[in-house]
């Protein structure tokens, strides 16, 4: 009988989940930016054309929590003046072309501001899910956030085999 309430439990969690998932994207619409979901696509945010790319090859509780941080990049980036002054060197890669953008990326400037907005994505994202009052479980979403954050750690460390999310 226990592993049948269980089974209820995750289904209920699932669509919960996903709900959750369905109110954010409409958030996100609201604001002009439109979702796509796709097997084979990171989990990124393209401000020039407005759209939120999630990958679904993750379950639902994790496009949620993806679809969470990307919604933070939304918020962080939203304020062009304060974005560009509270993280100058990632703002001022946008325009950069190939070769200098990859010897831009080096500079210990770009690596914090890097990891500094990653950071604040993710603390955004969890304060607009308490805004919202969508359904997610907080230790699942720190472990996600502290997971993705130390890539980029890595990355900047320059530990080899690692790279930027």
């Amino acid at each position: 009988m226990k592993a049948d309430t269980m089974n209820i439990d995750n289904k209920f969690k699932k669509q919960l989940f996903e709900t959750s998932l369905e109110r954010l994207c409409d958030w996100a619409l609201k604001r002009g930016w439109i979702t796509e979901f796709s097997y084979t696509g990171n989990d990124e945010m393209e401000p020039d054309n407005k759209m939120i790319y999630i990958n679904t090859r993750q379950g639902v509780e994790k496009q949620l929590y993806s679809m969470l941080h990307e919604c933070g990049h939304v918020l962080v980036q939203s304020n062009l003046k304060s974005y560009y002054k509270k993280y100058p060197a990632t703002a001022q890669s946008r325009f950069l072309d190939v070769g200098r953008m990859r010897r831009f990326e080096k500079t210990k400037k770009y690596k914090i501001d890097t990891i500094s907005e990653e950071i604040e994505a993710w603390e955004r994202g969890k304060k607009l899910a308490q805004r919202l009052d969508l359904y997610i479980v907080e230790d699942n979403y720190a472990k996600l956030m502290h997971d993705c954050v130390f890539t980029y750690i890595e990355w900047a460390a320059g530990k080899p085999g690692y790279g930027k999310k």
